[in-house]
């Protein structure tokens, strides 16, 4: 069956990643986990010393590298820096970070590269409107703030091997994920919208093995088509 592309774009914790890496393996796809591309940024230039947008130069984006191993395993530099790229304060700044259009130029035009051959499950937040624009199925994933912050916040736990994260707690966590909804659909360039051709899906209720089907039904449809 010759294969297609799909993009899902949604706010944060909306389960994007989660349900792009079960698609992708139901349908034998490759995943692409943008997020990791736009954190691995904001790592890199937290070690350059810039932790603000206003003291970024387009010049310090001659020194990186951004690549995946065959485990999507996000390496920087040839670092791998997986588990360096998910703390609160990256995903914070890696938010701030994408609103320079610099920053969406560069990843971008990565991701266009990438998704080339066919058969892959991008997910982001410009991922219809600008990355795969032409993507054969396109859904929007979404979920309430609260919803969305809850397991966030899990994550954040099963990260720190059951503990609570002393550096951040679930009410900073939420208006931190209601602040990057502000900036992710307010910024100039490539805000998250959801484009006319998406699907939507509500996973407020949705366990992870449902939300996954859902997807996987509507591609399947789109693929029976073809």
């Amino acid at each position: 069956m010759e294969k297609i592309n799909v993009a899902i774009d949604g706010p944060a914790g909306s389960g994007k990643g989660t349900t792009a890496k079960g698609l992708a393996k139901k349908l034998n796809y490759k995943y692409l986990d943008t997020g990791a591309m736009y954190r691995s940024l904001a790592l890199f230039l937290k070690r350059q010393g810039i932790t603000k947008k206003e003291d970024f130069k387009e010049a310090l984006l001659e020194g990186i590298n951004i690549s995946f191993d065959e485990n999507n395993n996000v390496y920087l530099n040839g670092e791998n820096v997986e588990e360096q790229i998910r703390s609160s304060e990256i995903g914070a700044l890696s938010s701030d970070f994408a609103s320079l259009p610099p920053v969406r130029r560069l990843l971008a035009t990565k991701q266009k590269e990438i998704v080339k051959e066919k058969g892959y499950v991008a997910e982001g937040r410009d991922i219809g409107s600008v990355v795969i624009p032409d993507a054969e199925v396109k859904i929007y994933l979404d979920a309430s703030l609260e919803v969305r912050a809850k397991r966030r916040y899990e994550d954040l736990v099963q990260r720190n091997k059951g503990k609570e994260p002393e550096d951040i707690s679930f009410e900073e966590l939420e208006k931190q994920l209601e602040e990057r909804d502000k900036q992710d659909k307010g910024r100039a360039d490539s805000p998250l919208l959801k484009v006319e051709d998406a699907i939507e899906v509500d996973t407020s209720e949705c366990s992870i093995e449902e939300q996954i089907e859902k997807v996987y039904e509507i591609v399947l449809r789109k693929l029976l088509k073809k």
